[in-house]
């Protein structure tokens, strides 16, 4: 039986009575599956591409930033205040800026003018608020607004001169602290001696003896001291434990003297800045400043915080400004005559 099984098999590979080799039946099976594979991995192939593609066509592009809204009637406005702050505008009959000595302190926000258009009513053109706090030479704080307009091309004009409204005055602040909800302490001899050492290889001009007075020992560690400064002088103001008595935030009024400027002759030199200092070893003879930054910070110093990575820095910190060096005047500039409601400019009567 196994002989005529095996003779049925070649029968079937016989054509015109040529003999044709007629692979084994495993052999086919194997070779059917091999087909069914390749078959599945064409159709998941290009079901991946279709997906990718239409993904590619239907993918919105990112969005571009925003150049033509608030950002830019900001900057028109700021721009029209600095020379309208800086204008003669004739007061009474004479020549005077429109505010007494007044600054402008801060641009404080845009607000949308949206109004109830009668039915059927359209409108291209946006506009807002700009509001800004000014100071004049009385103390008195100021609210100034400037209206801005946008037209359909995104282009910005100032459409008025500004509103002036007086601010009430603040009424007299609690006592300050130094640092709001931590004790201060009192701060000996050796923590003074140690913040005067430091305030003048702070103001020596030279990053090594700063680093020195830091005690960095990196020597890849760069620190850059004041320049140009004649004497200096430190006050302690107060201190307050940031890890128990041996590390102390130490508030310290600086007094600078610039060179060419003149020693008082009585008082010693006013204070004019103020800094934290973290002071480390605070009760031992030896205490170091080890980091500073504005006042407030104190407690949130770190050591060797002021480094900066000066690997290969040589070039000297200048002691002095340039040879003929003289501050460029800033020309006075014309304020625009086109805006409704201006004055006429002095020149112009």
């Amino acid at each position: 039986m196994a002989k005529r099984a095996m003779s049925d098999d070649w029968a079937e590979g016989l054509a015109g009575g040529v003999p044709q080799a007629v692979a084994p039946p495993a052999a086919r099976r194997h070779k059917a599956a091999f087909a069914k594979a390749v078959l599945w991995t064409v159709v998941v192939a290009f079901v991946v591409l279709v997906v990718a593609f239409t993904s590619l066509l239907t993918a919105k592009p990112p969005a571009a930033p925003d150049t033509s809204g608030f950002s830019q009637q900001k900057a028109v406005a700021a721009a029209y205040m600095v020379t309208w702050m800086a204008s003669g505008a004739p007061v009474q009959g004479r020549p005077g800026p429109p505010l007494q000595g007044g600054v402008i302190l801060s641009a404080d926000g845009v607000s949308p003018l949206v109004y109830d258009l009668p039915q059927g009513a359209k409108t291209d053109v946006s506009a807002v608020l700009v509001s800004f706090t000014l100071a004049d030479a009385y103390g008195t704080l100021w609210r100034a607004d400037v209206a801005v307009q946008t037209d359909s091309r995104g282009n910005s004009a100032v459409a008025s001169a500004p509103s002036l409204t007086p601010l009430p005055p603040q009424a007299a602040a609690a006592a300050q602290e130094l640092w709001p909800g931590l004790k201060t302490t009192q701060t000996d001899q050796a923590v003074g001696s140690a913040v005067s050492d430091w305030a003048a290889k702070y103001a020596s001009g030279n990053p090594d003896a700063l680093r020195q007075a830091v005690g960095d020992p990196n020597p890849d560690h760069w620190y850059a001291p004041l320049t140009g400064v004649s004497h200096i002088s430190a006050a302690v103001q107060g201190a307050t434990q940031v890890d128990g008595a041996s590390v102390l935030a130490v508030r310290v009024g600086l007094g600078v003297l610039w060179l060419g400027q003149d020693m008082p002759q009585a008082g010693g030199i006013a204070v004019s800045w103020s800094l934290d200092l973290l002071v480390e070893a605070a009760d031992t003879a030896s205490p170091r400043v080890t980091a500073w930054g504005p006042p407030g910070s104190g407690p949130n110093l770190v050591r060797f915080g002021n480094a900066i990575n000066g690997e290969g820095r040589s070039q000297p910190m200048p002691t002095a400004p340039p040879t003929g060096f003289e501050p460029t005047p800033t020309p006075t500039p014309a304020l625009p005559a086109d805006v409704p409601g201006m004055l006429p400019s002095p020149e112009a009567t």
